[in-house]
């Protein structure tokens, strides 16, 4: 990463979705996808999230968390063992962090097939030679 100028730029969140990434997630969901239907969706958003970084000129270049189908943290706790969501405190209006999903812990916690942050980073890695890191979340 010598290579990096003095102030590199990168990107923080996630990519845009396209309409199509919306439709095919809908499709998915309601089982009239397949596990490899899923798999082309979500590496052809990273593919394009890697373009339009690398054509942009952004010089670490991310996945752009294009395969968390429920955002940037909501799909882990499907994964998790252990919590359990917690009610809303707030469930009308428009939408803000009163009403994100709080999560207790009801046992150990264990997420036994991982988070598939090594495949995500793997992926991009394998698909950019751009200095490029992976998302995570650290509290």
């Amino acid at each position: 990463m010598s290579d990096l100028p003095i102030l590199p730029t990168t990107v923080v969140g996630s990519h845009g979705k396209p309409g199509w990434w919306h439709t095919c997630k809908y499709l998915h969901a309601q089982g009239d996808w397949g596990p490899y239907d899923l798999a082309e969706l979500l590496s052809d958003a990273v593919d394009i999230a890697i373009l339009d970084q690398e054509r942009a000129g952004v010089d670490i270049i991310t996945d752009g968390e294009a395969r968390r189908l429920d955002g940037y943290v909501d799909g882990y706790y499907e994964i998790i063992d252990g919590i359990r969501a917690l009610p809303a405190a707030r469930k009308a209006g428009p939408w803000g962090y009163d009403q994100q999903t709080r999560y207790e812990a009801i046992g150990k916690i264990d997420a036994p097939t991982g988070l598939g942050i090594v495949q995500e980073f793997t992926y991009l890695h394998d698909h950019t030679r751009a200095p490029r890191k992976s998302p995570v979340l650290a509290h």
